[in-house]
């Protein structure tokens, strides 16, 4: 496949995805939900990026990776049960999102973790950009916003993980 006809693909499923959560109810983001960049030095090199309450375990976007490693995984404990895909929209750029739920006994809750993605997907530096995140997830949608503290994480996080 030709690397315009790739690209011709990419836009169209960026279309879609954008199509498909402006069609979803929305959800507003609770109050007091914020960015939290957490770098752990430790046995290995890693972040943690979410989207919570302080000093709560209510976390409604998680992104984690390891430094360098060009890879992120994407999580949600606020999908439905059974849900397989995650669809994250910013900037005018959407991206579906594929994984998996599983639920965990011990906080009775139900939790989506993404496949590994590459960091370098037009999405990233789309939430980089940008004041308000979509995401959805079957009938629901939810609205993440980002400050300029937030946005300053958010891209603290993706150089780390480029390395």
């Amino acid at each position: 496949m030709t690397s315009s006809v790739k690209g011709k693909m990419g836009e169209a499923v960026a279309l879609i995805g954008s199509i498909a959560l402006a069609a979803s109810p929305v959800v507003a983001a609770e109050q007091n939900y914020d960015w939290v960049l957490r770098i752990n030095q430790d046995r290995v090199s890693d972040a943690v990026l979410s989207y919570e309450i302080a000093d709560t375990d209510a976390q409604m976007l998680m992104l984690s990776c390891e430094e360098g490693g060009q890879r992120i995984f994407v999580g949600s404990n606020h999908l439905p049960s059974g849900a397989q895909q995650l669809q994250v929209a910013a900037a005018g750029i959407g991206q579906m999102i594929n994984g998996q739920s599983r639920y965990v006994a011990e906080v009775d809750e139900n939790y989506f973790t993404s496949v590994s993605l590459d960091d370098a997907l037009p999405i990233f530096g789309a939430l980089a950009r940008s004041d308000t995140w979509t995401m959805a997830s079957g009938s629901k949608q939810w609205t993440l916003t980002s400050n300029p503290q937030g946005r300053t994480k958010i891209g603290e996080f993706l150089r780390f993980c480029r390395g």
